[in-house]
Protein backbone atom coordinates (compact mmCIF):
# COMPACT_ATOMS: atom_id res chain seq x y z
CA UNK A 1 0.00 0.00 0.00
CA UNK A 2 2.87 2.32 0.82
CA UNK A 3 4.57 1.46 -2.48
CA UNK A 4 1.47 2.26 -4.50
CA UNK A 5 1.33 5.74 -2.94
CA UNK A 6 4.92 6.45 -3.88
CA UNK A 7 4.35 5.40 -7.51
CA UNK A 8 1.29 7.64 -7.71
CA UNK A 9 3.19 10.63 -6.43
CA UNK A 10 6.03 10.07 -8.96
CA UNK A 11 3.68 9.98 -11.92
CA UNK A 12 1.89 13.08 -10.62
CA UNK A 13 5.15 15.04 -10.52
CA UNK A 14 5.98 14.03 -14.11
CA UNK A 15 2.58 15.12 -15.35
CA UNK A 16 2.89 18.47 -13.61
CA UNK A 17 6.36 19.10 -15.16
CA UNK A 18 5.17 18.38 -18.71
CA UNK A 19 2.20 20.63 -18.23
CA UNK A 20 4.50 23.49 -17.14
CA UNK A 21 6.82 23.16 -20.19
CA UNK A 22 3.89 23.02 -22.55
CA UNK A 23 2.53 26.29 -21.34
CA UNK A 24 5.95 28.29 -21.29
CA UNK A 25 6.82 30.78 -24.23
CA UNK A 26 10.32 30.92 -25.85
CA UNK A 27 12.64 33.75 -24.82
CA UNK A 28 14.98 34.85 -27.77
CA UNK A 29 18.54 36.15 -27.75
CA UNK A 30 20.78 37.52 -30.58
CA UNK A 31 24.34 36.60 -31.52
CA UNK A 32 26.28 39.08 -33.77
CA UNK A 33 29.28 38.35 -36.01
CA UNK A 34 30.32 41.96 -35.33
CA UNK A 35 28.58 45.06 -34.11
CA UNK A 36 30.24 47.53 -36.47
CA UNK A 37 30.63 47.60 -40.27
CA UNK A 38 30.77 50.06 -43.17
CA UNK A 39 27.84 51.13 -45.27
CA UNK A 40 26.59 48.20 -47.34
CA UNK A 41 28.77 45.88 -45.25
CA UNK A 42 27.43 42.59 -43.82
CA UNK A 43 26.70 41.70 -40.20
CA UNK A 44 25.72 38.06 -39.61
CA UNK A 45 22.87 37.53 -37.08
CA UNK A 46 21.87 34.32 -35.34
CA UNK A 47 18.88 33.87 -33.04
CA UNK A 48 18.58 31.46 -30.10
CA UNK A 49 15.80 30.81 -27.53
CA UNK A 50 15.50 29.64 -23.94
CA UNK A 51 14.72 27.57 -22.12
CA UNK A 52 15.93 24.55 -24.06
CA UNK A 53 13.28 22.44 -25.60
CA UNK A 54 10.75 25.24 -26.00
CA UNK A 55 9.40 25.22 -29.52
CA UNK A 56 9.78 28.39 -31.65
CA UNK A 57 7.12 28.69 -34.31
CA UNK A 58 8.52 31.78 -36.12
CA UNK A 59 11.45 34.23 -36.21
CA UNK A 60 11.14 37.83 -37.39
CA UNK A 61 13.96 40.36 -37.80
CA UNK A 62 13.37 44.11 -37.93
CA UNK A 63 15.49 47.22 -37.44
CA UNK A 64 15.07 50.76 -36.21
CA UNK A 65 15.41 52.78 -38.33
CA UNK A 66 13.94 50.48 -40.90
CA UNK A 67 16.26 51.55 -43.75
CA UNK A 68 18.42 48.45 -43.27
CA UNK A 69 17.78 45.14 -44.96
CA UNK A 70 17.92 41.46 -43.97
CA UNK A 71 18.86 38.69 -46.34
CA UNK A 72 16.29 36.33 -44.67
CA UNK A 73 14.02 38.36 -42.39
CA UNK A 74 12.02 35.27 -41.22
CA UNK A 75 14.87 32.84 -40.63
CA UNK A 76 16.74 32.04 -37.49
CA UNK A 77 20.00 33.07 -39.22
CA UNK A 78 20.26 36.15 -41.48
CA UNK A 79 22.58 38.92 -42.68
CA UNK A 80 22.01 42.61 -42.06
CA UNK A 81 23.25 45.53 -44.19
CA UNK A 82 22.48 49.21 -44.50
CA UNK A 83 23.58 51.90 -46.97
CA UNK A 84 22.92 54.81 -44.62
CA UNK A 85 25.44 55.23 -41.83
CA UNK A 86 24.21 55.44 -38.20
CA UNK A 87 23.17 53.35 -35.20
CA UNK A 88 20.61 50.60 -35.79
CA UNK A 89 18.62 48.62 -33.20
CA UNK A 90 18.17 45.06 -34.36
CA UNK A 91 15.00 43.37 -33.03
CA UNK A 92 14.30 39.61 -33.07
CA UNK A 93 10.70 38.63 -32.28
CA UNK A 94 9.68 35.00 -31.83
CA UNK A 95 6.35 33.22 -31.49
CA UNK A 96 4.51 31.95 -29.67
CA UNK A 97 4.41 34.66 -27.10
CA UNK A 98 5.80 37.55 -29.18
CA UNK A 99 8.78 37.95 -26.89
CA UNK A 100 11.66 39.87 -28.55
CA UNK A 101 15.35 40.57 -28.07
CA UNK A 102 17.40 43.57 -29.31
CA UNK A 103 20.99 44.32 -30.24
CA UNK A 104 22.66 47.55 -31.36
CA UNK A 105 24.97 47.81 -34.41
CA UNK A 106 26.86 50.76 -35.88
CA UNK A 107 27.08 51.46 -39.65
CA UNK A 108 30.03 53.67 -40.51
CA UNK A 109 29.98 55.95 -43.58
CA UNK A 110 31.90 55.00 -46.76
CA UNK A 111 34.04 57.72 -48.34
CA UNK A 112 32.35 59.77 -51.08
CA UNK A 113 34.37 61.06 -54.03
CA UNK A 114 34.23 61.82 -57.73
CA UNK A 115 36.75 61.11 -60.49
CA UNK A 116 37.58 64.04 -62.76
CA UNK A 117 39.09 63.37 -66.19
CA UNK A 118 38.87 65.72 -69.17
CA UNK A 119 38.37 62.90 -71.66
CA UNK A 120 38.93 59.16 -71.72
CA UNK A 121 41.14 58.98 -74.85
CA UNK A 122 44.84 59.78 -75.18
CA UNK A 123 47.27 59.54 -78.09
CA UNK A 124 50.16 57.11 -77.99
CA UNK A 125 53.32 59.05 -77.20
CA UNK A 126 51.47 62.06 -75.77
CA UNK A 127 52.18 63.71 -72.41
CA UNK A 128 49.37 61.73 -70.75
CA UNK A 129 46.15 62.55 -68.93
CA UNK A 130 45.60 63.87 -65.36
CA UNK A 131 42.99 62.01 -63.28
CA UNK A 132 41.83 63.64 -60.04
CA UNK A 133 39.86 62.10 -57.16
CA UNK A 134 37.89 64.70 -55.15
CA UNK A 135 35.93 63.83 -51.98
CA UNK A 136 35.95 63.43 -48.22
CA UNK A 137 38.55 60.65 -48.03
CA UNK A 138 42.05 61.48 -46.75
CA UNK A 139 43.70 58.63 -48.62
CA UNK A 140 43.55 57.37 -52.20
CA UNK A 141 45.35 54.46 -53.83
CA UNK A 142 45.59 53.63 -57.56
CA UNK A 143 46.08 50.37 -59.44
CA UNK A 144 47.58 49.08 -61.63
CA UNK A 145 50.78 51.14 -61.45
CA UNK A 146 51.47 50.82 -65.20
CA UNK A 147 51.78 54.25 -66.78
CA UNK A 148 51.03 56.15 -63.55
CA UNK A 149 53.14 58.97 -62.12
CA UNK A 150 52.19 57.78 -58.58
CA UNK A 151 50.04 55.10 -56.91
CA UNK A 152 48.82 57.27 -54.00
CA UNK A 153 47.37 60.74 -53.69
CA UNK A 154 44.35 62.55 -54.98
CA UNK A 155 45.79 63.32 -58.45
CA UNK A 156 47.92 61.23 -60.82
CA UNK A 157 49.24 61.56 -64.38
CA UNK A 158 48.30 58.51 -66.44
CA UNK A 159 50.17 57.74 -69.65
CA UNK A 160 49.71 54.05 -70.53
CA UNK A 161 50.72 52.53 -73.86
CA UNK A 162 47.66 50.25 -74.10
CA UNK A 163 44.00 50.54 -73.11
CA UNK A 164 43.92 50.45 -69.30
CA UNK A 165 41.25 50.43 -66.56
CA UNK A 166 42.55 52.22 -63.46
CA UNK A 167 40.91 51.49 -60.09
CA UNK A 168 41.10 54.15 -57.38
CA UNK A 169 40.30 53.19 -53.79
CA UNK A 170 39.34 55.91 -51.28
CA UNK A 171 39.82 55.07 -47.57
CA UNK A 172 37.99 56.75 -44.68
CA UNK A 173 38.78 55.04 -41.40
CA UNK A 174 38.24 51.32 -42.08
CA UNK A 175 35.77 51.98 -44.89
CA UNK A 176 36.61 52.13 -48.60
CA UNK A 177 34.97 53.09 -51.87
CA UNK A 178 36.33 52.13 -55.30
CA UNK A 179 35.75 53.61 -58.74
CA UNK A 180 37.19 52.88 -62.18
CA UNK A 181 38.62 55.17 -64.86
CA UNK A 182 39.07 53.71 -68.34
CA UNK A 183 41.70 55.22 -70.66
CA UNK A 184 41.68 54.31 -74.34
CA UNK A 185 45.06 54.69 -76.08
CA UNK A 186 44.90 55.54 -79.78
CA UNK A 187 47.88 55.21 -82.12
CA UNK A 188 49.00 58.23 -84.12
CA UNK A 189 47.51 57.78 -87.58
CA UNK A 190 47.23 59.60 -90.90
CA UNK A 191 44.14 60.48 -92.88
CA UNK A 192 44.38 58.96 -96.36
CA UNK A 193 41.91 59.27 -99.22
CA UNK A 194 42.02 56.68 -102.01
CA UNK A 195 39.82 55.47 -104.83
CA UNK A 196 39.00 52.03 -106.17
CA UNK A 197 39.68 53.59 -109.59
CA UNK A 198 41.06 57.06 -110.16
CA UNK A 199 40.28 56.76 -113.85
CA UNK A 200 36.77 55.63 -114.80
CA UNK A 201 34.85 55.43 -117.98
CA UNK A 202 32.25 58.14 -118.45
CA UNK A 203 28.98 56.78 -117.03
CA UNK A 204 30.65 54.34 -114.62
CA UNK A 205 31.02 54.78 -110.87
CA UNK A 206 33.83 54.27 -108.42
CA UNK A 207 34.16 54.37 -104.65
CA UNK A 208 36.41 56.74 -102.78
CA UNK A 209 37.58 55.63 -99.36
CA UNK A 210 38.83 57.23 -96.17
CA UNK A 211 41.47 55.50 -94.08
CA UNK A 212 41.19 57.31 -90.74
CA UNK A 213 41.14 55.06 -87.65
CA UNK A 214 39.02 56.43 -84.82
CA UNK A 215 37.61 59.30 -86.88
CA UNK A 216 34.46 60.79 -85.37
CA UNK A 217 33.02 62.49 -88.45
CA UNK A 218 33.67 62.86 -92.19
CA UNK A 219 33.00 65.75 -94.57
CA UNK A 220 33.63 65.54 -98.34
CA UNK A 221 33.87 68.56 -100.65
CA UNK A 222 32.75 69.27 -103.25
CA UNK A 223 29.60 67.19 -102.99
CA UNK A 224 29.15 66.95 -106.77
CA UNK A 225 28.55 63.37 -107.88
CA UNK A 226 28.78 61.86 -104.37
CA UNK A 227 26.28 59.39 -102.93
CA UNK A 228 26.87 60.99 -99.51
CA UNK A 229 29.12 63.70 -98.18
CA UNK A 230 29.38 62.67 -94.51
CA UNK A 231 30.13 58.96 -94.82
CA UNK A 232 33.67 57.53 -94.99
CA UNK A 233 33.34 55.75 -98.37
CA UNK A 234 30.95 57.47 -100.80
CA UNK A 235 30.20 56.33 -104.36
CA UNK A 236 31.26 58.74 -107.14
CA UNK A 237 29.45 59.28 -110.44
CA UNK A 238 30.81 62.28 -112.33
CA UNK A 239 31.55 63.37 -115.88
CA UNK A 240 34.05 66.02 -114.79
CA UNK A 241 37.56 65.68 -113.38
CA UNK A 242 37.23 66.53 -109.69
CA UNK A 243 39.64 66.62 -106.76
CA UNK A 244 37.66 65.55 -103.69
CA UNK A 245 38.79 66.58 -100.20
CA UNK A 246 37.80 64.68 -97.07
CA UNK A 247 38.09 66.33 -93.65
CA UNK A 248 37.69 64.34 -90.45
CA UNK A 249 37.35 65.10 -86.77
CA UNK A 250 38.94 62.98 -84.08
CA UNK A 251 42.02 62.50 -81.99
CA UNK A 252 45.55 61.37 -82.72
CA UNK A 253 45.85 62.35 -86.40
CA UNK A 254 48.95 63.81 -88.05
CA UNK A 255 46.65 65.45 -90.59
CA UNK A 256 42.92 66.01 -90.67
CA UNK A 257 42.35 66.02 -94.45
CA UNK A 258 43.46 64.43 -97.71
CA UNK A 259 42.51 64.57 -101.37
CA UNK A 260 41.80 62.11 -104.15
CA UNK A 261 41.45 62.89 -107.84
CA UNK A 262 38.80 61.26 -110.03
CA UNK A 263 39.27 61.51 -113.80
CA UNK A 264 36.42 60.40 -116.09
CA UNK A 265 37.66 59.35 -119.54
CA UNK A 266 36.17 58.26 -122.83
CA UNK A 267 36.72 54.51 -123.01
CA UNK A 268 36.50 54.14 -126.81
CA UNK A 269 39.47 52.59 -128.62
CA UNK A 270 42.25 55.20 -128.55
CA UNK A 271 43.76 56.59 -131.75
CA UNK A 272 47.53 57.05 -131.48
CA UNK A 273 49.18 60.20 -132.82
CA UNK A 274 52.12 62.56 -132.16
CA UNK A 275 53.98 65.51 -133.67
CA UNK A 276 57.70 66.37 -133.71
CA UNK A 277 60.43 68.15 -135.67
CA UNK A 278 61.26 65.63 -138.42
CA UNK A 279 64.45 67.33 -139.58
CA UNK A 280 67.02 67.79 -136.81
CA UNK A 281 70.79 67.90 -136.43
CA UNK A 282 73.06 65.39 -134.74
CA UNK A 283 73.47 66.01 -130.98
CA UNK A 284 70.11 67.78 -130.93
CA UNK A 285 67.33 66.90 -128.47
CA UNK A 286 63.63 67.23 -129.32
CA UNK A 287 60.30 66.68 -127.59
CA UNK A 288 57.68 64.33 -129.05
CA UNK A 289 54.18 65.71 -128.40
CA UNK A 290 51.31 63.26 -127.98
CA UNK A 291 48.16 64.05 -130.01
CA UNK A 292 46.32 60.76 -129.40
CA UNK A 293 42.53 60.78 -129.17
CA UNK A 294 40.13 59.33 -126.60
CA UNK A 295 42.34 59.81 -123.57
CA UNK A 296 44.84 56.95 -123.54
CA UNK A 297 45.86 55.82 -120.07
CA UNK A 298 49.31 54.42 -120.90
CA UNK A 299 52.04 55.21 -123.46
CA UNK A 300 54.94 53.15 -124.81
CA UNK A 301 57.46 54.82 -127.15
CA UNK A 302 60.32 53.24 -129.12
CA UNK A 303 63.07 55.48 -130.61
CA UNK A 304 65.47 53.88 -133.07
CA UNK A 305 68.88 55.51 -132.57
CA UNK A 306 67.56 57.77 -129.81
CA UNK A 307 68.65 58.36 -126.25
CA UNK A 308 66.69 57.03 -124.47
CA UNK A 309 65.55 54.33 -126.88
CA UNK A 310 62.14 53.96 -125.14
CA UNK A 311 59.84 55.86 -122.80
CA UNK A 312 56.47 55.64 -121.03
CA UNK A 313 56.02 59.41 -120.72
CA UNK A 314 53.25 61.20 -122.54
CA UNK A 315 55.61 63.78 -124.10
CA UNK A 316 59.17 62.40 -123.91
CA UNK A 317 62.36 64.28 -124.78
CA UNK A 318 64.91 62.37 -126.91
CA UNK A 319 68.45 63.12 -128.10
CA UNK A 320 70.09 61.87 -131.31
CA UNK A 321 73.89 61.65 -131.21
CA UNK A 322 74.28 59.92 -134.59
CA UNK A 323 73.27 61.13 -138.01
CA UNK A 324 71.07 59.47 -140.63
CA UNK A 325 74.05 58.66 -142.86
CA UNK A 326 74.77 55.91 -140.33
CA UNK A 327 71.14 54.73 -140.09
CA UNK A 328 70.92 50.93 -140.17
CA UNK A 329 67.54 50.87 -141.92
CA UNK A 330 69.05 52.12 -145.17
CA UNK A 331 66.58 54.93 -145.88
CA UNK A 332 68.45 57.65 -144.05
CA UNK A 333 65.87 57.84 -141.29
CA UNK A 334 65.20 56.49 -137.80
CA UNK A 335 61.83 54.99 -136.88
CA UNK A 336 59.62 56.32 -134.05
CA UNK A 337 56.86 54.06 -132.72
CA UNK A 338 54.06 54.86 -130.25
CA UNK A 339 51.65 52.36 -128.67
CA UNK A 340 48.77 53.77 -126.61
CA UNK A 341 46.46 51.85 -124.28
CA UNK A 342 43.08 52.81 -122.82
CA UNK A 343 41.85 52.14 -119.31
CA UNK A 344 39.95 49.13 -120.66
CA UNK A 345 43.09 47.66 -122.27
CA UNK A 346 42.35 48.68 -125.88
CA UNK A 347 45.46 49.67 -127.87
CA UNK A 348 46.50 51.49 -131.04
CA UNK A 349 49.90 51.87 -132.71
CA UNK A 350 51.46 54.50 -134.98
CA UNK A 351 54.93 54.55 -136.57
CA UNK A 352 56.80 57.48 -138.13
CA UNK A 353 60.43 58.35 -138.87
CA UNK A 354 62.92 61.12 -138.23
CA UNK A 355 65.90 62.30 -140.28
CA UNK A 356 69.01 63.43 -138.42
CA UNK A 357 71.21 65.78 -140.46
CA UNK A 358 74.99 65.61 -140.47
CA UNK A 359 76.58 67.96 -137.94
CA UNK A 360 80.04 69.46 -138.01
CA UNK A 361 82.67 68.61 -135.40
CA UNK A 362 84.18 71.64 -133.66
CA UNK A 363 87.78 71.32 -132.39
CA UNK A 364 90.11 74.16 -131.32
CA UNK A 365 93.90 73.71 -131.42
CA UNK A 366 93.68 69.95 -131.82
CA UNK A 367 91.58 69.55 -128.64
CA UNK A 368 93.98 71.45 -126.35
CA UNK A 369 91.99 72.61 -123.35
CA UNK A 370 94.32 75.45 -122.26
CA UNK A 371 96.72 77.93 -123.84
CA UNK A 372 99.05 79.94 -121.57
CA UNK A 373 100.31 83.44 -122.42
CA UNK A 374 102.07 86.23 -120.52
CA UNK A 375 100.45 89.57 -119.87
CA UNK A 376 100.42 91.49 -123.15
CA UNK A 377 101.04 88.33 -125.19
CA UNK A 378 98.79 86.53 -127.68
CA UNK A 379 98.08 83.04 -128.99
CA UNK A 380 96.58 81.52 -132.13
CA UNK A 381 93.21 79.82 -131.87
CA UNK A 382 92.73 77.48 -134.83
CA UNK A 383 89.33 75.88 -135.44
CA UNK A 384 89.58 75.58 -139.25
CA UNK A 385 92.38 73.05 -139.36
CA UNK A 386 90.94 70.65 -136.82
CA UNK A 387 87.14 71.00 -137.14
CA UNK A 388 85.27 69.05 -139.85
CA UNK A 389 82.23 69.98 -141.92
CA UNK A 390 82.21 73.62 -140.84
CA UNK A 391 81.58 76.60 -143.11
CA UNK A 392 80.90 79.37 -140.61
CA UNK A 393 82.58 80.29 -137.30
CA UNK A 394 81.44 82.44 -134.42
CA UNK A 395 83.73 83.10 -131.41
CA UNK A 396 82.52 84.34 -128.01
CA UNK A 397 83.23 86.43 -126.07
CA UNK A 398 84.53 88.98 -128.56
CA UNK A 399 87.26 90.24 -126.18
CA UNK A 400 90.87 90.49 -127.31
CA UNK A 401 90.16 88.68 -130.61
CA UNK A 402 91.48 89.61 -134.02
CA UNK A 403 88.16 88.39 -135.48
CA UNK A 404 85.09 86.58 -134.25
CA UNK A 405 84.02 85.02 -137.55
CA UNK A 406 87.17 83.36 -138.90
CA UNK A 407 88.39 79.83 -138.39
CA UNK A 408 91.86 80.99 -137.33
CA UNK A 409 92.18 84.01 -135.03
CA UNK A 410 94.58 85.69 -132.63
CA UNK A 411 93.57 85.98 -128.97
CA UNK A 412 95.20 88.66 -126.80
CA UNK A 413 93.17 88.83 -123.56
CA UNK A 414 94.41 90.85 -120.62
CA UNK A 415 92.95 88.38 -118.12
CA UNK A 416 92.32 84.64 -118.24
CA UNK A 417 89.38 84.06 -120.61
CA UNK A 418 87.38 81.03 -121.81
CA UNK A 419 86.59 81.22 -125.55
CA UNK A 420 83.88 79.18 -127.32
CA UNK A 421 83.62 78.66 -131.06
CA UNK A 422 80.36 77.75 -132.82
CA UNK A 423 80.93 75.88 -136.06
CA UNK A 424 78.02 75.75 -138.55
CA UNK A 425 77.78 73.63 -141.71
CA UNK A 426 75.74 74.17 -144.87
CA UNK A 427 72.74 72.27 -143.40
CA UNK A 428 72.50 74.72 -140.53
CA UNK A 429 73.78 72.21 -137.94
CA UNK A 430 76.12 73.43 -135.26
CA UNK A 431 78.80 72.16 -132.90
CA UNK A 432 80.81 73.85 -130.15
CA UNK A 433 84.22 73.66 -128.58
CA UNK A 434 85.85 75.69 -125.78
CA UNK A 435 89.42 76.62 -124.92
CA UNK A 436 90.84 78.47 -121.92
CA UNK A 437 93.47 81.17 -122.57
CA UNK A 438 95.29 81.58 -119.28
CA UNK A 439 97.11 84.89 -118.74
CA UNK A 440 100.05 84.71 -116.34
CA UNK A 441 101.92 87.64 -114.85
CA UNK A 442 105.67 88.05 -115.29
CA UNK A 443 106.93 88.08 -111.75
CA UNK A 444 110.55 89.15 -112.18
CA UNK A 445 112.65 89.89 -109.09
CA UNK A 446 111.46 90.78 -105.59
CA UNK A 447 112.86 94.23 -104.68
CA UNK A 448 113.25 95.79 -101.22
CA UNK A 449 114.52 99.43 -101.12
CA UNK A 450 117.75 100.02 -99.15
CA UNK A 451 116.55 103.32 -97.62
CA UNK A 452 113.33 105.24 -96.86
CA UNK A 453 112.40 108.54 -95.24
CA UNK A 454 109.05 108.53 -93.34
CA UNK A 455 108.52 112.31 -93.51
CA UNK A 456 105.06 112.19 -95.13
CA UNK A 457 106.20 113.92 -98.30
CA UNK A 458 104.71 111.15 -100.39
CA UNK A 459 108.11 110.02 -101.66
CA UNK A 460 109.64 106.78 -100.33
CA UNK A 461 107.80 107.10 -97.00
CA UNK A 462 107.69 103.35 -96.22
CA UNK A 463 109.84 100.24 -96.17
CA UNK A 464 107.98 97.62 -98.23
CA UNK A 465 108.32 94.67 -100.62
CA UNK A 466 107.96 95.43 -104.35
CA UNK A 467 106.75 92.25 -106.10
CA UNK A 468 104.43 92.89 -109.10
CA UNK A 469 101.65 91.08 -107.19
CA UNK A 470 103.39 87.72 -107.66
CA UNK A 471 103.98 86.74 -104.03
CA UNK A 472 101.86 83.78 -102.96
CA UNK A 473 103.29 83.54 -99.40
CA UNK A 474 105.96 85.48 -97.49
CA UNK A 475 107.62 86.34 -94.17
CA UNK A 476 109.18 89.85 -93.92
CA UNK A 477 110.98 90.92 -90.68
CA UNK A 478 113.00 94.07 -89.78
CA UNK A 479 115.43 94.15 -86.79
CA UNK A 480 117.31 96.98 -85.08
CA UNK A 481 121.08 96.75 -84.44
CA UNK A 482 120.47 95.01 -81.09
CA UNK A 483 118.42 92.22 -82.73
CA UNK A 484 114.96 93.41 -81.64
CA UNK A 485 112.33 92.77 -84.29
CA UNK A 486 110.60 96.08 -84.87
CA UNK A 487 108.38 95.00 -87.77
CA UNK A 488 106.83 91.79 -89.19
CA UNK A 489 104.37 91.09 -92.00
CA UNK A 490 103.12 88.10 -94.01
CA UNK A 491 101.04 90.37 -96.27
CA UNK A 492 102.75 91.98 -99.32
CA UNK A 493 100.42 94.97 -99.01
CA UNK A 494 101.61 95.90 -95.52
CA UNK A 495 104.65 98.16 -94.89
CA UNK A 496 106.83 99.65 -92.12
CA UNK A 497 106.43 103.34 -91.29
CA UNK A 498 109.61 103.56 -89.15
CA UNK A 499 107.87 103.29 -85.75
CA UNK A 500 107.95 100.67 -83.02
CA UNK A 501 104.98 100.16 -80.70
CA UNK A 502 103.57 103.47 -81.93
CA UNK A 503 106.78 105.53 -81.31
CA UNK A 504 108.90 106.83 -84.25
CA UNK A 505 112.39 105.36 -84.20
CA UNK A 506 115.59 107.32 -84.64
CA UNK A 507 117.49 107.35 -87.91
CA UNK A 508 119.77 104.38 -88.32
CA UNK A 509 120.53 101.19 -90.18
CA UNK A 510 118.20 98.22 -89.78
CA UNK A 511 118.46 94.60 -90.97
CA UNK A 512 115.70 92.80 -92.91
CA UNK A 513 115.00 89.09 -93.61
CA UNK A 514 112.62 88.07 -96.41
CA UNK A 515 111.43 84.53 -97.27
CA UNK A 516 108.82 84.19 -100.01
CA UNK A 517 107.13 81.84 -102.47
CA UNK A 518 106.00 83.28 -105.87
CA UNK A 519 103.09 82.37 -108.10
CA UNK A 520 105.40 80.82 -110.69
CA UNK A 521 106.84 78.46 -108.08
CA UNK A 522 110.04 80.43 -107.39
CA UNK A 523 111.38 80.52 -103.81
CA UNK A 524 113.02 83.79 -102.71
CA UNK A 525 115.29 84.32 -99.65
CA UNK A 526 116.75 87.79 -99.07
CA UNK A 527 118.77 89.55 -96.34
CA UNK A 528 120.08 93.12 -96.28
CA UNK A 529 120.15 96.56 -94.69
CA UNK A 530 117.56 99.34 -94.74
CA UNK A 531 118.52 102.88 -93.77
CA UNK A 532 115.91 104.94 -91.94
CA UNK A 533 116.51 108.60 -92.80
CA UNK A 534 115.00 111.45 -90.78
Amino acid sequence: MHLRKLQFLYFLVIILCFSSLKSQNPVPSITLSNDTTCANGIISLSGTSAPPGVTVNSWEWTSVPNTGSFSSPFSQVTNFSASNPGTYVIKLTVSPGGIFATATVSIRPNPIFTLNISHDTICLGSSGMTITATGNAPNYSWAPSTGLSATTGGSVLANPTTNTIYTVTATLGNCTTTKNATLTVLPISQVRATANKNYLCVGDTTQIRTSAPNALSYAWTPTTGLSCDSCPNPIVNTTDTIIYTVKVTGNCFTNLSDTVKIIPIVCDTPIAGFTFNKNICRYQCITFTDTSKYQPLAYKWYFQGGIPDSSTLKNPRVCYNIESSNSPNGNGKYSVKLIVKSITGLTDTITDSIKVKVSPVAIINNSNETEIIDVGGSTTLNASAFSSGGLYYNWTPNIGLSSNSQGIIQASPQITTSYTVQVTNGLGCKDYDTILVKVEKICGEVFIPTAFSPNSDGINDYAKVLNNDCIKAMSFSIFDRWGTRVFFSDDPKKFWDGSFKGTPMDAGIFIYHFDGFLNDGTTVNLKGNISLIR
